[in-house]
């Protein structure tokens, strides 16, 4: 089974597409966002709509194509709400997990994006107190910062703490695979 013909959550009742994640993850990122909104829900790709907009943003601003991170999320399918059920996001953490296996060796740094995400590496935490931090888990860095759907739902200020988050882990990202 793979995740375009999974059935194992009431999700794919209502999906329209399922959106697994893209990219190749040669520039050493991972990115790891909550699910799927209405826009990738229609068209099957993550981040394409406003939030994804914001995203290839901050990205071209650290000179990163699209193409070159690995862009996912923790549900494939959009949740209701946009705010998916524990049940919901344990029944894709094994799909999360093969899409981790696949990026062994060319991922080194994972961006959780938002609270939901963030809860990966740093369980019990605040959006607010994970915000910027870093932790190796597995073969990973991981660091969490602020989703971009944040900044465009009346929170600006936020959108300097994402670039510092993002620009950390480039950096990072940069320095351990010129290390291999």
């Amino acid at each position: 089974m793979t995740p375009l013909d999974c059935q194992q959550c009431r999700l794919a009742q209502t999906r329209r597409n399922v959106v697994p994640g893209v990219g190749t993850g040669q520039s050493g990122l991972l990115i790891v966002g909550l699910g799927p909104g209405y826009s990738e829900d229609l068209v099957g790709a993550p981040f394409v709509g406003p939030a994804g907009r914001l995203l290839d943003r901050i990205l071209a601003s650290l000179s990163l194509e699209r193409e070159d991170v690995y862009i996912t999320n923790l549900v494939k399918c959009k949740p209701e709400n946009n705010r998916p059920r524990p049940d919901e996001i344990e029944a894709c953490s094994t799909w999360l997990a093969e899409e981790l296996e696949e990026l062994a060796g060319k991922a080194t740094v994972a961006i959780l994006l938002g609270q939901f995400a963030a809860g990966i590496a740093f369980p019990g935490l605040t959006m607010h107190a994970a915000n910027g931090l870093f932790t190796m888990k597995g073969d990973l860095v991981w660091t969490a910062t602020y989703h971009p759907a944040a900044v465009l739902r009346g929170q600006p200020a936020l959108y300097p703490e994402i670039l510092r988050t993002f620009a950390r882990a480039t950096a990072l990202a940069t320095s351990t695979s010129s290390e291999n």
